[in-house]
């Protein structure tokens, strides 16, 4: 496969159209992130719990999503869009994609648990290698480039277990310990330069292991002491760190911090019960966030400044039965997700989210369900 230029993003996600509502039928469970070309490795929303689709940024808008038969796909964007499948053993779970000073890296599991790597450096073509051969996973993973390549991955005991390359340019891997955790793991690059990975405990306690510097150590914590009843999505947004996932009364939480001493607060956005995993995007200095009202119907969150009110609304009235997944490229705020027909389908504002109105169209690729 050659190479490409302007935007990446990963998915398993589409969707239907029908008289400006938008039908999809992708995972309940699937939730996508978004990563910035300008902001090497540092998700904009954390790679979190994994999810049918993962914006990203390397040469092109691309987009990683698992086929129906487990075959790793990517669709990029390139003078019209292109699909190519990355050959290998299939895969399960959905990938995440993080852009490193030496290219990009497609972390997905094999069949049996293990870690895949598909990398692409600037100039050069697909190598595809499995990094920690015997380590098995359970779950969808979490990447970040801070200091040094890191992916964040839950075993199938629980366990919080971390993948790195050390400076010896191997990889190396660790438990971090502590209490047994369940979903799929977040991580973001606070305002402050620390490196924080979210998940749950099996109470559904957020956990939160921050690592203040790369020659730093982890430290174990319950910011808040808040309880989220699905996977979170984390941004930097309006100088501060938010946090963004289902509360326990079934509705849309968030949890910020303005200071790195703290404390946290809390609130709950007014607006109905959500289901899945929210996904969070920084477009033209409004800060976005994406969720599913619990009829499937789209909702879009919406703060223009810090002072500012939360809007809800339900952009071009689609529904999606699969978690969104948002990003900015090519002059544009998208949103995708995997419609009632089982392909992909894109929601687009132009001018990067000003408007002045939503668009959608159907790319007519299948997509796992």
């Amino acid at each position: 496969m050659d190479n490409r230029s302007s935007v990446l993003v990963r998915l398993a996600v589409g969707l239907a159209t029908a008289v400006c509502a938008i039908g999809f039928a992708g995972p309940a469970n699937a939730a996508p992130t978004a990563v910035q070309i300008d902001q090497i490795g540092q998700k904009m929303a954390a790679p979190q719990a994994t999810a049918d689709a993962d914006p990203v940024t390397y040469e092109v808008l691309r987009v990683f999503f698992r086929s129906p038969t487990g075959r790793l796909m990517e669709r990029w964007l390139d003078n019209g869009w292109h699909t190519a499948d990355h050959g290998g053993a299939d895969i399960i779970g959905e990938p995440t994609a993080v852009v490193t000073p030496s290219g990009l890296r497609v972390y997905s599991r094999y069949e049996n648990g293990q870690m895949r790597e598909d990398r692409l450096s600037s100039g050069g073509s697909w190598s595809v290698s499995t990094p920690v051969p015997g380590l098995v996973f359970a779950g969808d993973f979490a990447a970040v480039h801070y200091g040094t390549t890191r992916v964040f991955g839950r075993t199938s005991a629980g366990a919080l277990v971390e993948a790195w390359i050390g400076s010896d340019g191997d990889w190396h891997h660790a438990s971090h310990g502590g209490a047994a955790i369940i979903g799929n793991p977040s991580a973001v690059v606070d305002s402050w330069n620390k490196l924080r990975v979210y998940s749950r405990y099996t109470n559904n306690l957020l956990r939160e292991d921050v690592l203040p510097s790369t020659a730093g150590s982890w430290t174990i914590g319950t910011p808040g002491g808040a309880a989220f009843t699905g996977d979170v999505t984390a941004i930097v947004a309006f100088g501060a760190l938010r946090v963004f996932g289902r509360g326990t009364t079934g509705t849309l939480w968030e949890l910020w911090l303005g200071n790195v001493a703290g404390p946290w607060s809390v609130s709950e956005h007014a607006g109905g019960s959500m289901i899945g995993k929210p996904a969070a995007v920084l477009a033209s200095g409004t800060l976005r966030v994406y969720s599913r009202y619990s009829g499937n119907a789209l909702r879009e969150d919406r703060l223009a400044c810090s002072a500012c009110s939360w809007v809800t609304g339900n952009p071009y009235g689609a529904v999606f039965t699969g978690d969104p997944a948002a990003i900015v490229s090519v002059g544009a705020l998208r949103v995708y997700g995997r419609g009632t027909t089982g392909t992909l389908w894109e929601l687009w504002l132009s001018g990067n989210g000003t408007g002045p109105a939503w668009n959608a169209s159907d790319h007519g690729i299948p997509m796992a369900a």
